[in-house]
């Protein structure tokens, strides 16, 4: 849950390191905790910088998009994820696999990406 101090807090009472909602193919943040700045590095690849660096490269961090125009119907899908990670950022990839005569996967822009990561601060 979302609590009124905009933290997001799991049922254990741990808080999340960051959270991130951001227009793809932008810098545009939505909302966010602990995330000053995205970076667009290319169609479907994001680079997300942490004000507060975690404590080590080894935390948890999940990603996913939001898509209401492409990606999401009987013909095609939409996948995103963690492309490499340090202590300070989190890199992400979103992309279309089209099935049809030619099966084909390409990185794609969605209209929104969030992100969320849980781990020890610095």
């Amino acid at each position: 849950r979302i609590k009124s101090t905009n933290t997001l807090v799991s049922p254990s009472g741990q808080v999340a390191h960051y959270w991130v909602y951001w227009t793809a193919g932008s810098t545009t943040i939505l909302a966010q905790h602990n995330v000053p700045s995205i970076d667009n590095d290319a169609t479907g690849d994001a680079g997300i910088n942490l004000t507060t660096a975690f404590g080590s490269d080894n935390f948890a961090a999940f990603v996913t998009t939001n898509e209401d125009s492409n990606g999401w119907d009987d013909q095609e899908c939409q996948s995103s994820g963690i492309n490499v990670h340090t202590s300070a950022t989190v890199d992400v990839l979103c992309s279309t696999i089209t099935d049809g005569t030619t099966a084909a996967c390409s990185l794609t822009n969605p209209n929104q990406w969030q992100s969320v990561g849980c781990g020890v601060s610095a």
